[in-house]
């Protein structure tokens, strides 16, 4: 039998491997794209570079999962670490095909957020995940309201995304609220 450490360590080495002949097709794709003077196939080529790169984001990402780094504690700069997020978030979104058309993602950072300490990577994923699924819940719900254009959405005439953060000084802590004009969930 083998044990799950085992398997944790056998699935690491295996995308670790992965990623050494993702480097290659991503490498070869950026050569390409930069040769090729057709503007059709180098937006081909473009795009397989690109999703090259995420997918090789996506094993990291994995193995990192498998096997959690500890935090890397830096100083930051809160709203530039939320700004970071909701840009990598659209860019997934746009990229990922979903054909839910483009949502438009306000973002709002309030002033006076002071500077800390905290991993900018692992805060900027977390708020990336939380920011695409509100893309991805606005999109749903603007191809619901283009599928029934008589039916009435509850006063709301555009779908679309809001990122807030502030600090809270009572508590001395900053507050990122990710609101979507979706319908929600239901309560099930």
């Amino acid at each position: 039998a083998i044990s799950l450490a085992s398997l944790g360590e056998m699935a690491a080495g295996a995308a670790h491997e992965m990623n050494n002949p993702l480097a290659v097709v991503c490498g070869r794709a950026q050569l390409l794209a930069a040769k090729i003077t057709d503007a059709a196939m180098k937006q081909e080529a473009t795009l397989i570079a690109q999703q090259g790169d995420r997918l090789s984001q996506i094993i990291t990402d994995m193995m990192e999962f498998a096997k959690p780094q500890p935090p890397r504690m830096a100083a930051l700069d809160f709203g530039q670490v939320v700004t970071e997020a909701v840009n990598a978030a659209s860019e997934r979104a746009a990229g990922s095909g979903g054909g839910g058309g483009q949502v438009n993602v306000k973002v709002e950072i309030a002033p006076g957020i002071p500077s800390g300490t905290g991993d900018g990577r692992q805060i900027k994923n977390a708020v990336a995940e939380v920011v695409l699924n509100a893309i991805q819940a606005a999109q749903a719900a603007d191809a619901e309201s283009s599928r029934h254009p008589n039916e009435s959405n509850g006063g709301k005439t555009s779908f679309g995304v809001l990122v807030q953060a502030r600090f809270d000084a009572l508590d001395s802590q900053v507050i990122v609220q990710i609101t979507d004009r979706s319908a929600g969930m239901s309560e099930d």
